[in-house]
């Protein structure tokens, strides 16, 4: 007899008019009543009245969303961190300002005509770094640099040699004179 008695909404003074039968009340609070307390069914830990229930679902941190780039699925706070390692996220190459995808900057850097690279005799001690489209210039007017840069590393390196081998020749002698001393 109880569950069907009339009753009115708890909320009646903010503003509620629902009155219905007891044995539907419980159901007009989770599912009806706008003033009704309730936490966010995503996990957030949050509590709200149902009215503003859409408000928080746009601001709620683990709402899923999709990526704009990927469309990946992913919770709103953990969104910042996928788009900044997203594969697909435009990014401009820093060396040209080409606009693709940041996973494809890596590949696009070691072909990018833009990218200032040293020259192939860097280590035989040409000086020359500028864009890669500049390179064949820079090889076809510095021969004559570069063979000289050659000739004088073959030539210390020759130098390095005869330096060597007259240290090794004195640590024979020293290793023959320390075997008559123990003799």
């Amino acid at each position: 007899e109880l569950s069907k008695s009339q009753v009115r909404c708890i909320h009646k003074e903010k503003g509620c008019e629902w009155k219905g039968l007891l044995e539907d009340y419980s159901r007009h609070l989770t599912e009806e009543c706008e003033n009704e307390s309730t936490s966010c069914s995503l996990g957030c830990e949050q509590t709200f009245i149902l009215k503003t229930k859409s408000q928080h679902e746009k601001e709620c941190p683990n709402v899923v969303l999709s990526c704009e780039f990927c469309s990946k699925k992913t919770r709103r706070c953990d969104m910042p961190t996928h788009v900044n390692a997203c594969p697909l996220r435009p990014v401009a190459c820093p060396a040209c300002n080409e606009i693709l995808p940041m996973g494809e900057v890596e590949g696009h850097l070691n072909l990018c005509s833009k990218v200032k690279i040293a020259c192939v005799h860097a280590e035989f001690g040409c000086k020359w770094i500028n864009c890669r489209d500049l390179k064949d210039v820079h090889m076809e007017e510095s021969v004559l640099e570069h063979e000289d840069l050659l000739i004088k590393f073959a030539l210390d390196l020759r130098k390095q040699k005869q330096n060597l081998l007259k240290e090794i020749s004195k640590l024979k002698v020293e290793e023959l004179n320390s075997r008559k001393f123990k003799d």
